[in-house]
């Protein structure tokens, strides 16, 4: 059985890690790793990435504030090319997705309404859907 060589972080690679966070988001592992402003990183995986910067955070080597802004910059990232919504546009999303869900339940008990009756003309030998 192989066992794999541990290699140190060094205090290059975890400020290039917290630089590449900062510039790239959280989740962009692979983006921050294939990054020419981190070539130190080359040589460590996105999961290596993921795991190291759990650690920063769980050890508190991240600062509050250096998170509250990274998870900022990161949600106006995810949210970039989407239409920003408003409380009309997020209740109008609301009430629609409810209209939907109606719809849904009434025609699944129609459908099974339809298929008792089908089964009772049959002899019982038609099971329900659902």
């Amino acid at each position: 059985m192989k066992v794999r060589d541990y290699k140190v972080w060094s205090q290059e690679e975890e400020d290039a890690l917290r630089e590449g966070v900062s510039k790239h988001g959280l989740g962009a592992w692979e983006v921050i790793r294939h990054d020419a402003s981190f070539v130190v990183l080359k040589s460590r995986t996105g999961v290596q990435l993921k795991d190291k910067w759990r650690n920063l955070v769980k050890f508190k080597h991240v600062t509050s504030n250096d998170l509250g802004r990274i998870q900022a910059h990161t949600k106006q990232k995810h949210r970039r090319g989407r239409k920003p919504k408003g409380p009309a546009q997020t209740q109008a999303a609301s009430a629609e997705q409810a209209n939907q869900a109606s719809q849904a339940s009434q025609a699944h008990h129609h459908a099974v309404a339809a298929a008792a009756s089908l089964s009772l003309e049959l002899g019982g030998f038609v099971d329900p859907p659902g």
